[in-house]
């Protein structure tokens, strides 16, 4: 099989979950015996360039700004119709793929579907694949962004567009599905649940030994991400009492609207106390090496989000044997199996975070590799 894959993010860009989606995608697929090309938008390069970054897997890098007819629209709206053309260009040297797989963050795939509809020639055949990841018009109301300001309002119609005119539609999670369906019409379509790809190299390794009361948050400090909630609750803890520090790692410069700073601004000023009796610590962004290294000592990794599909920290925690407490906001609950693969709080049950946070700090190392143990084997499980 030939496979394209359309992404505005893949390595060596990490952090972000649609950069490793797509890397464990094409190793899967290749591990399989198919042929990938994954194309992705680079502005440090001239007009295209080529990789092969792994064996079977052709990456093209186009530079997004080639269109004449495109500059008289806006850099985010003018980059599905960059996406379009580098396929085209592509679809003239080359055979047309069996499927091609566009995300649905940005829209990326819009040109390419509404020409395939209207029955543009080297279009007309394609099948198009969209993935569900993360919809900047679902996330940027949960991150309080004004989303009737342009392009963000442009850019959610037409990532709801390219959704509703998809050959097929694909989620990790039926969390996201059913969060996306009160604000726009999905049953009709059969959307249709795969797991997220993922090439599992933890499973039934020793669980790293832990440093006791090391707890972390890693992530964007974003709304959707729940830091918010997270740190009121830590707040009121450590106002009766609580003494032990919270480590943020990652975080980044995540303009927050209401307020009209960053985020990591708005926390070290709203929480300055708690930072100066160290019990908020700031790690910063880390390599992937780094990073796994950093989380193999953790005590307890949080993910509180308020929403989410199925983010690939979640698997890798519970991969790694990490213990891990996440909100009931995500698709990692269809993961997650309550005090005994991981542990789950409410946030509409505010003191739910307390109780587990405090349950989980009292179990005994014997208890903590036990949960750990199981994490791993639910996680082999899934991606087998």
């Amino acid at each position: 099989m030939n496979y394209w894959l359309l992404t505005t993010e893949f390595p060596p860009v990490h952090g972000g979950g649609i950069s490793t989606y797509c890397w464990h995608t094409a190793k899967m697929l290749v591990n399989n015996g198919h042929e990938v090309t994954v194309f992705t938008n680079d502005y440090n390069v001239n007009k295209t360039e080529r990789e092969v970054p792994i064996d079977n897997v052709t990456l093209i890098r186009f530079n997004p700004n080639q269109v004449e007819i495109g500059k008289a629209l806006g850099a985010d709206v003018r980059l599905s119709l960059e996406f379009a053309f580098a396929v085209e260009q592509e679809l003239k040297v080359n055979t047309a793929p069996d499927f091609i797989e566009t995300q649905d963050y940005m829209g990326i795939g819009y040109y390419i579907l509404q020409k395939k509809l209207l029955r543009y020639p080297a279009f007309d055949s394609l099948k198009v694949i969209v993935t569900i990841h993360a919809p900047s018009f679902l996330y940027l109301e949960y991150n309080q962004v004004p989303s009737y300001n342009f392009p963000e309002y442009w850019i959610g119609e037409m990532e709801k567009a390219s959704i509703r005119m998809a050959d097929l539609l694909v989620s990790p999670s039926n969390y996201i599905l059913t969060d996306l369906e009160s604000r726009m019409k999905l049953k009709d379509l059969r959307p249709i649940r795969i797991f997220n790809p993922f090439e599992n190299e933890q499973s039934f390794k020793d669980i790293p030994t832990f440093k006791q009361k090391d707890i972390v948050f890693f992530g964007k400090l974003t709304p959707q991400k729940g830091c918010i909630e997270m740190m009121q609750y830590l707040k009121r803890m450590w106002d009766e009492g609580f003494d032990v520090p919270i480590t943020i790692i990652g975080g980044g410069n995540h303009f927050f609207y209401p307020l009209q700073e960053d985020m990591i601004v708005h926390f070290k000023k709203k929480y300055a106390p708690e930072i100066e009796k160290g019990l908020i610590l700031f790690e910063g962004n880390m390599e992937p090496k780094k990073l796994k290294s950093r989380l193999s000592r953790a005590h307890v990794i949080i993910i509180p989000s308020i929403v989410d599909n199925l983010p690939y920290a979640a698997l890798e925690t519970m991969a790694m044997g990490k213990v891990l407490l996440a909100s009931t906001n995500s698709g990692h609950t269809e993961l997650i199996d309550n005090r005994l693969n991981g542990f789950l709080f409410n946030h509409s049950m505010p003191a739910s975070f307390e109780n587990e946070l405090r349950f989980i700090l009292g179990l005994t190392p014997i208890e903590i590799n036990k949960i750990g143990r199981q994490a791993q084997l639910d996680i082999e499980k899934q991606t087998n």
